[in-house]
């Protein structure tokens, strides 16, 4: 185990578990997480709740890496189980976001040991209060193999988020999504700092299988450069995104 005693990774995966999907001032949410042989990737994005104001003074963005279902074998009393342990804790970056709807990126590249199997690992983000080591809220996501398919759905309880096609993206994009439900539902383009560029959708839409399309531009009608994008559909409880690349 890295850099904790078991106590405290017990104390702080359930503390973080707790919050997950809270409803709270601040939203955590780990876009991306790919682990490779020897080194990992996450992009990690907090936005302030609409009609929020937080005082970010003394708060950390913080994450770590965590192995699941770990044996090892054998000491003179037989194997040992484990239901996750710590794998690396990674930097804390400093929470600046404040304002209602405001957004702040981060992505995090860091070495692991090749001995960790990548298909078992998770990353953890949350939100924390230096001061009173209150935890504002979390979010986590299981690693993606660095050679797995990439059209492969990103999926919560109430939406499926297809990988949009043709990506990159030279002329127009059709982003697929399917919805369990009826509700309002949000569908944005973001740019890596997290900004929105384009809302193309703001509406009510019933269950089932939708297609919206995108032509690379921004609000205002002018194409954007070329470059990484993300597209999210938001729905009542949750969101989902996924990466897209812009290449005209």
């Amino acid at each position: 185990m890295v850099g904790f005693t078991p106590g405290t990774t017990a104390t702080y995966i359930q503390r973080t578990e707790d919050r997950l999907r809270d409803l709270s001032e601040v939203s955590v949410e780990v876009t991306s997480a790919t682990f490779e042989t020897g080194s990992g990737s996450a992009s990690i994005r907090i936005e302030i709740g609409d009609g929020e104001s937080i005082d970010p003074t003394g708060s950390q963005i913080r994450a770590l890496v965590y192995e699941d279902d770990i044996i090892a074998c054998c000491d003179p009393e037989g194997q040992d189980e484990w239901d996750y342990i710590v794998r690396k804790v990674l930097p804390d970056t400093p929470l600046t976001a404040s304002q209602s709807q405001e957004v702040q990126t981060i992505d995090l590249d860091f070495d692991l040991d090749p001995t960790w199997v990548a298909d078992n690992l998770t990353i953890v983000a949350w939100v924390q209060r230096d001061s009173d080591q209150y935890i504002w809220n979390a979010g986590k996501a299981a690693g993606v193999p660095a050679d797995a398919p990439t059209d492969l759905p990103a999926r919560s309880q109430s939406v499926v988020l297809f990988q949009n096609a043709p990506n990159p993206v030279a002329d127009v994009t059709s982003i697929g999504f399917e919805l369990m439900q009826d509700g309002p539902v949000i569908v944005s383009i973001f740019d890596v700092a997290g900004r929105e560029v384009r809302r193309l959708v703001d509406d009510t839409l019933t269950a089932g299988e939708h297609a919206i399309r995108w032509d690379g531009t921004d609000k205002h009608g002018l194409a954007l450069p070329n470059g990484a994008y993300l597209y999210r559909v938001r729905f009542a409880n949750g969101d989902v995104s996924r990466g897209l690349r812009l290449l005209r």
